[in-house]
């Protein structure tokens, strides 16, 4: 009876361990998975190589390049006029081009020569926002005519962020700003998706509306279907957003940076 309560002894220690190993097998994977999820988190796995962000950036970068090199020999220019026409800015033509009024203290616009910059001051503008990241040449010739020169460089081809369209929106209708002109290059682009997002915000327009209205100023429909797309995304956007972050936006209200606010980027 003795030997046999031994080995009954032993046989417990010995499978126990082994049985509480099978039991807690289950509960072991669970936690080794969570741990391996919780590194996945923490250190993100590289994103995987994309032919068509390439793509994206070589033409934004090229776009770019290319505007930079109209603007130091407008025979460049004068060439692309006349394959595009009615959608790009004529080197000969008037000091100020593809005007367009967004009420009485908003005007759009395109690339203004130094004589254009004078007329917006003669007719009393006291902002001008430049939105071409490839140059702000123009920054000391508004200055030296007394209105304060804004720069809010969007992509020439990508859609813009949520967060640049409100920091848009906010110097555009900023009381204190006064009357505003802005612009791009050719004044059809860039600056009509920041025409449509002031028809949608303030003027209570639909999508379709400002698409049409964008139409009207010659849009590249070819090449820029992101900011296309980006007109109805931000109607979205802009319809969830909170109200008091909307005042903040439209009337010149006291604000957290457009990058704070809730849901923008």
């Amino acid at each position: 009876m003795a030997v046999n309560g031994i080995n009954r002894s032993l046989q417990r220690e010995l499978v126990s361990p082994l049985a509480r190993k099978v039991a807690q097998a289950p509960q072991l994977e669970a936690t080794q998975a969570a741990q391996k999820a919780a590194v996945r988190t923490a250190q993100p796995e590289a994103q995987s190589f994309s032919f068509s962000e390439l793509k994206r950036d070589i033409l934004n970068a090229g776009s770019e390049a290319l505007i930079r090199l109209g603007d130091l020999h407008p025979s460049l220019v004068k060439l692309g006029h006349a394959i595009y026409g009615f959608q790009t800015r004529a080197v000969d033509g008037d000091a100020l081009q593809k005007l367009g009024k967004l009420g009485d203290k908003v005007l759009r616009g395109a690339q203004p020569t130094d004589e254009g910059f004078a007329e917006l001051a003669k007719q009393g503008y006291n902002t001008v926002i430049n939105l071409r990241p490839e140059r702000n040449l123009e920054k000391d010739v508004v200055e030296k005519l007394g209105m304060k020169a804004v720069f809010l460089p969007l992509p020439p081809l990508d859609a813009p962020t949520h967060a640049q369209t409100l920091d848009f929106l906010k110097a555009a209708l900023d009381p204190a700003n006064g009357k505003v002109f802005f612009h791009c290059y050719h004044g059809v682009d860039r600056t009509g998706t920041m025409a449509a997002a002031i028809r949608i915000a303030r003027d209570g327009w639909s999508a379709e509306q400002a698409i049409k209205e964008l139409h009207s100023f010659g849009f590249h429909d070819g090449g820029q279907q992101r900011k296309l797309a980006y007109i109805s995304e931000f109607e979205r956007f802009w319809k969830a957003l909170p109200a008091a972050q909307k005042a903040e936006v439209l009337h010149g209200q006291p604000a957290a940076p457009a990058s704070r606010l809730i849901g923008v980027g």
